[in-house]
């Protein structure tokens, strides 16, 4: 028999082999990557269940089989109880489940439709009267979205259209009016200006410098299903030249007289009411483009306020008058630069695209007005730009006890010292997979910095001990007091982590969060601006990750948001749109990920490293340019569907999408590209392969300036009649003293900063009287000012 002792001993020796395989498990999971794999295309959304699903089968029989009354009930049960949900409608797309309860409605036969009609239409003519007479969006919007093919849902659409555009919301009064009738878009559902384009002949893809074509890029095939009105008894001719007017009255000149040709073929006589008086709609639409014509471009903004320069993420800022002279120079962090970690080179390749392995490029600084704002892991500074001294003297103080602040600090959280489990010694390096970045958002008088813990996906079977994300939200016009924090100590769940800088509009914030599990999931919540208390969270997809569960990961998802839609590359073999509103999923768009050639190891390609990459929303249009598979996908921003695929990669890695210039997308890594951003046609590319990207670039004016380590190239966003690439003399790093390098761009106010791995450098028209950032550094030692720290 055992005695007491030795069970005792039993259970102590038993406990200790636990704590060793827990903690090498850890070590395992948390400091070496898995090696790669193929990613399951498997991506689990809010999918509606069996039941449901046969109850949609049991409703499209009882159309074939004409009972009406069976169908209708059926599927206005299913709207009611499962309205939010998705439902598959093609081998790529997902789209809510009341959207295609009302696709089904509108392809019954006219006798089906008006049994419908009889039984809503008393409810939606209520509601629509209300709306028009009282311009309510809010009453028009609900006979849309519930009473689509009620008798009113074509004139809603129409009203709403004309709401829409008085407020300048140009995007939505197009998708407004296109949804009026199937014969508004291309007979494959593609918008019109697409399918005038794709059939024209335009220059070859080059394939290398050689000059030698490439395969032009894939395009959309498939006839995408969308939802329109079935049998509109509106004039046509009206909601085109509408369609017309929208395009010339949102700068879209290019569209508008592709658009305006296709009106005077088939409309050459129409006649209605536009611009204040009664005329032939050609003749007014041709006056008022060539009046948009003749009037200069629009102002470019003057503040960058979020990563790209808006929520769109695509900014054209000002043209600097004078970028000639070193204006200030100050450190970031403790001058030391952050670094990725070397253990995952076995999983991806070893050159890291247009920035170093061991000094990333990890800050993006925003500008409001005079004030310059960058973060780091647990602080946020803020210096004037114009000098590059702190912006404020004494910061406000939000803890009495709050230690002495850096130069320009404004807001500590908590310690880098006490994530001594992600970050090793004082070398800045992260032990997972991804490295961090550094982004915020400005919206008004405040600003919205994520702090914390980069780490957002853990492995499955390791102990958590890592610290948390939060959001702050600062007040700038108090000097960057604390208005909130989430989530507090009290409330902390390590699984859930924020993923990046939010969004914001109106008195919400949106934000990207992400759900640690084997499978991690990617949600999307919206949060009280005032308080920081969460109104909803949705759930957009889960899927198998570069990861595979065995290792710590730092992602880095934006949002985009463009008017009443939040966008989401997920970078989990998912893009996603969804309601600013309510949250309701709206869409979602898979696509094929990285996979094995036929008999060689999977290759994870440089493609790894797009870790910052919103889409890019443009005019109804949707580019992104996924981590987890080659290539840039183009969508249709109102239903998800595929507008084209780049095929590129002889081009050279890309990871930066910078933007929408003269129609162009515009795109960067080792080279920087052209793409039509209509057809997904390679317009040109930079050629010369000695030299390679540095840093993210941005696009200034009618230039875009492309970063290196000893230069700044800026070159023209429209490419010549014949195809020449227009480039102006470069800005040269190395004439100054000592020598400058490339690094992350904005340029705002007049000003061009350089976010280096380890500096923050200005250029402008003059060199200021600010002492060096070392003597500045001294100043603030030798008279200590108290911190604005966490509560």
């Amino acid at each position: 028999m055992r005695t007491p002792e030795s069970v005792m001993r039993a259970v102590a020796a038993a406990l200790t082999l636990l704590a060793a395989f827990l903690s090498a498990g850890r070590a395992a999971a948390q400091f070496s990557a898995p090696p790669p794999s193929d990613l399951s295309d498997a991506v689990q959304v809010d999918e509606i269940n069996s039941p449901t699903k046969a109850l949609l089968e049991r409703a499209k029989a009882n159309s074939v089989e004409k009972q009406w009354d069976e169908a209708i009930d059926t599927l206005r049960q299913v709207m009611e109880h499962d309205g939010g949900k998705l439902i598959q409608i093609d081998s790529r797309r997902f789209v809510a489940v009341r959207e295609y309860c009302q696709m089904q409605l509108a392809e019954m036969p006219p006798e089906g439709r008006a049994l419908y009609r009889s039984r809503v239409d008393a409810l939606a003519k209520r509601w629509y009267d209300a709306g028009l007479a009282n311009r309510d969006a809010s009453l028009l919007g609900r006979v849309v979205d519930q009473f689509f093919v009620s008798s009113w849902g074509d004139a809603a659409l129409m009203a709403l259209g004309e709401i829409a555009l008085e407020r300048g919301d140009y995007q939505e009064a197009r998708w407004c009016w296109e949804r009026i009738s199937p014969g508004l878009r291309a007979a494959d559902g593609q918008p019109l200006r697409r399918s005038l384009r794709v059939g024209q002949s335009a220059p070859a893809e080059p394939r290398n410098g050689s000059g030698e074509l490439g395969a032009p890029n894939e395009v959309a095939a498939q006839s995408p299903r969308w939802l329109a009105y079935p049998d509109t008894k509106l004039n046509l001719a009206d909601v085109r030249a509408r369609l017309v007017l929208v395009s010339i009255m949102e700068g879209s000149l290019a569209r508008a007289r592709v658009e305006l040709a296709d009106f005077v073929r088939r409309h050459p006589e129409a006649k209605g009411r536009m611009a204040g008086r009664e005329a032939r709609y050609a003749d007014t639409l041709a006056r008022l483009l060539a009046d948009a014509e003749a009037r200069p471009q629009s102002p470019a903004m003057k503040d960058w306020t979020t990563f790209a320069g808006s929520p769109a993420r695509t900014a054209i800022s000002a043209e600097p008058k004078s970028l000639g002279n070193l204006a200030w120079e100050i450190p970031l962090g403790d001058g030391k630069p952050f670094q990725a970690d070397a253990n995952s080179l076995h999983s991806w390749p070893r050159n890291r695209v247009a920035e170093e392995q061991s000094a990333l490029l990890s800050y993006h600084p925003l500008v409001v007005g005079n004030l310059v704002l960058v973060n780091n892991v647990d602080k946020v500074f803020a210096f004037d730009l114009r000098t590059g001294e702190p912006a404020w003297p004494v910061a406000a103080q939000q803890s009495p006890d709050a230690p002495a602040r850096e130069p320009g600090e404004i807001y500590c959280g908590t310690k880098v010292q006490e994530l001594q489990q992600d970050l090793v010694g004082d070398e800045n390096l992260f032990r997972a997979l991804g490295v961090p970045r550094f982004t915020m958002t400005a919206a008004g008088d405040r600003l919205y910095a994520r702090l914390g813990s980069p780490v957002t996906g853990h492995p499955a079977a390791a102990p958590f001990g890592s610290g948390s994300s939060y959001l702050v939200c600062l007040d700038l016009a108090a000097q960057g007091l604390l208005v909130w924090r989430v989530p507090g100590d009290k409330a902390r769940n390590e699984r859930w982590a924020y993923e990046g800088a939010p969004v914001v509009a109106g008195n919400n914030v949106f934000v990207v969060m992400r759900y640690s599990d084997v499978r991690p999931q990617v949600h999307v919540a919206c949060l009280d601006a005032r308080t920081g208390a969460l109104r909803w969270r949705k759930l957009i997809c889960a899927a198998e990750s570069l990861a595979q569960g065995q290792a710590e990961e730092i992602t880095s998802n934006l949002l985009t948001l463009a008017d009443d839609t939040l966008y989401l590359n997920t970078n989990l073999g998912a893009i996603a749109a969804l309601s600013a509103t309510d949250g309701e999923v709206r869409w979602v768009s898979t696509y094929p990920r990285a996979r094995r050639t036929a008999g060689e190891p999977l290759r994870i390609s440089a493609n790894c490293y797009r870790d910052l990459n919103p889409a890019v929303y443009y005019r109804g249009s949707l580019f992104v340019a996924p981590s987890d598979a080659p290539g840039i996908i183009a969508l249709d921003a109102a239903t998800g569907a595929l507008l084209w695929k780049s095929n590129f990669d002889l081009l050279g890695p890309i990871v930066h999408l910078l933007g929408i210039g003269a129609d162009n997308l515009i795109v960067s890594g080792k080279r920087i590209c052209w793409f039509d951003a209509v057809t997904g046609k390679v317009v040109n590319y930079w050629r010369d392969d000695t030299t390679s990207g540095y840093g993210r670039g941005v696009l200034v004016g009618n230039e875009v300036y492309w970063p290196m380590r000893t230069q700044i190239r800026r070159c023209k966003q429209q490419i010549g009649d014949h195809g020449e690439l227009d480039a102006d003399e470069p800005i040269e790093l190395g004439r100054f003293d000592p020598p400058l390098t490339g690094g992350n761009l904005v340029a705002a106010n007049g000003t061009l900063l350089i976010a280096t791995p380890t500096k923050l450098i200005a250029l402008g028209p003059g060199k200021s009287a600010t002492p060096p950032a070392e003597a500045i550094l001294t100043q603030a030692n030798a008279a200590p000012r108290k911190n604005a720290s966490a509560p």
